[in-house]
């Protein structure tokens, strides 16, 4: 029976109008996600939560890309913001899911990218993975 486990892939704290490299799991380190266990990754969830009463953050995008996707080695997956946050701010964000089936070793990283759109402020982002290990 297949072993599951979920990881924080990477976060970010800050809000790129230009698509740049994400910070590992929960570290302040951009760079690429060491995959744990050989297996599949079966789910990404992407968080994104107000850090500030003034926080904004209407839409984005994260680009993950690996070698061992075949034949298309990059996933886009657009995720959905919030509006301006207002006192008190009481924000309860359910992940955004997406099911996927994508093969993972531990031999070959993940790298993540993001990107908010329209004059983002303040906004947290986290892209947790969902795998079944072989």
């Amino acid at each position: 029976m297949p072993e599951t486990y979920i990881d924080v892939m990477f976060s970010r704290t800050t809000a790129d109008t230009t698509l740049t490299t994400m910070n590992v799991g929960t570290t302040t380190t951009q760079g690429t996600y060491p995959v744990k266990k050989n297996g599949f990754l079966e789910q990404i969830q992407i968080l994104i939560t107000p850090q500030a009463a003034t926080s904004l953050a209407q839409y984005g995008y994260i680009v993950l890309t690996c070698t061992e996707w075949s034949p298309i080695n990059t996933q886009t997956i657009a995720f959905v913001g919030f509006g301006l946050q207002t006192v008190p701010q009481a924000t309860l964000n359910a992940p955004q899911v997406y099911n996927v089936h994508l093969p993972v070793s531990t031999a070959v990283a993940i790298s993540g990218q993001d990107i908010f759109l329209w004059s983002p402020v303040t906004p947290n982002l986290v892209v947790q993975g969902v795998f079944t290990a072989t």
